[in-house]
């Protein structure tokens, strides 16, 4: 489990969430959900 200041955090669980679907061959749930998340917290 990751924690910490969501700065942080958001940057690391990307990266993961890419490993992720570069195994599985497509773009997963997961790495679509924290770009929306980076797009709300950037306004």
């Amino acid at each position: 489990m990751v924690y910490g200041a969501v700065k942080e955090v958001i940057p690391y669980l990307i990266r993961r969430a890419q490993e992720n679907s570069a195994v599985s061959g497509d773009m997963s749930r997961e790495y679509k959900m924290y770009v929306d998340a980076m797009k709300l917290r950037k306004n």
